[in-house]
């Protein structure tokens, strides 16, 4: 990202956080869109900022010749967890600290299903071992 777009988003950002705070005194579910919404747009900027750097890592991994499946494990946990957070932080920006929690157990129950398959390969080494 460039200092122009990253200015962008950061105005972005801080102007989201101004109208939302103003309509959460008027219209609370217009403040929360609007978060929404930021968070919508910023995320899908970063992800396309990211996209170079994500092919570098894929060409670099390819060169290893290790196995596809940890990357894969890595890119899923760090989408899992970008997404636990942003959904957690929203609810608590509604004021919903309960659902909050939940979406956080969520995330940390799918980043343990998302790590199987690395144990199944640990499993699968401990075994060829004995």
């Amino acid at each position: 990202m460039n200092e122009l777009k990253i200015a962008a988003v950061m105005g972005l950002c801080i102007s989201a956080a101004v109208l939302s705070g103003i309509f959460r005194h008027t219209d609370r579910e217009y403040g929360m869109l609007i978060s929404l919404a930021a968070v919508i747009a910023v995320a899908a900027s970063s992800v396309a900022a990211l996209y170079p750097v994500l092919r570098f890592i894929d060409t670099l991994y390819a060169k290893t010749g290790a196995d596809e499946i940890y990357l894969t494990v890595l890119y899923r946990s760090v989408g899992i967890c970008q997404l636990t957070s942003a959904a957690s932080g929203i609810c608590r920006d509604s004021g919903e600290n309960a659902v909050a929690v939940q979406a956080e157990l969520a995330g940390r129950a799918a980043l343990a299903v998302n790590a199987l398959p690395l144990l199944q390969k640990i499993a699968d080494m401990v075994e060829e071992l004995l």
